[in-house]
């Protein structure tokens, strides 16, 4: 009797792996800021900053906008006697709205209060920027900056920074700096003030 020849047998069948990742960012603000020094009769100018990280995986990136927390303008005034306040940085022209200019352009014979911004995902708003390429300072000596343009913190959301695509693990920092002055034959009555707003991080 021969031997009977045995065939191995086989069947395959194909698998997947399913994964989701879910749509997600995360923004993170330093404390509360406080202007570089007190306004007195001598000392007109003061700037403060503000950091902004940004994480997000979202593909197509984030929008990060900033806007006045009250709907009564100016931003700036005092919690206990809205009466006092200082206005709103508005530059050579009101018609310009929301886009940032110098703050060289501020008005005379009275007090300015508005913001600007840098890092590296800052935007152009309107035909300006806010900052160039490069700049890393919100001023010095309680002086702003002559690189950056400022814009008003007003009701009206305004964008101060863009990306089209994920971040990494560690974020990505947006500095808004902070400017106020008195110029000219104008005083800020004294007082505590306090402006508030809210930056929103939005995929996009």
């Amino acid at each position: 009797i021969e031997p009977a020849l045995v065939q191995a047998a086989s069947a395959t069948v194909g698998t997947g792996v399913n994964l989701t990742v879910d749509e997600s960012i995360a923004i993170t603000s330093s404390a509360t800021t406080t202007m570089s020094r007190s306004i007195t009769l001598t000392a007109s100018t003061a700037i403060a900053e503000s950091v902004f990280n940004v994480k997000t995986n979202d593909p197509d990136g984030y929008l990060l906008t900033l806007v006045s927390a009250t709907t009564s303008n100016p931003a700036m005034k005092q919690p206990t006697d809205q009466s006092k306040m200082v206005n709103d940085f508005v530059g050579t022209s009101v018609a310009t709205g929301n886009a940032p200019q110098a703050w060289s352009t501020k008005v005379t014979n009275s007090a300015e209060f508005g913001y600007s911004a840098f890092g590296s995902h800052v935007v152009n708003v309107g035909s300006d920027k806010f900052a160039a390429t490069g700049v890393s300072s919100c001023g010095s000596s309680d002086t702003p900056s002559t690189t950056l343009n400022y814009a008003p913190l007003v009701s009206s959301a305004n964008t101060i920074a863009s990306h089209t695509s994920t971040t990494t693990s560690a974020g990505v920092d947006t500095t808004v700096c902070w400017a106020v002055e008195q110029n000219g034959t104008f005083y800020i009555a004294s007082g505590s003030y306090q402006a508030m707003a809210i930056a929103t991080a939005t995929t996009q």
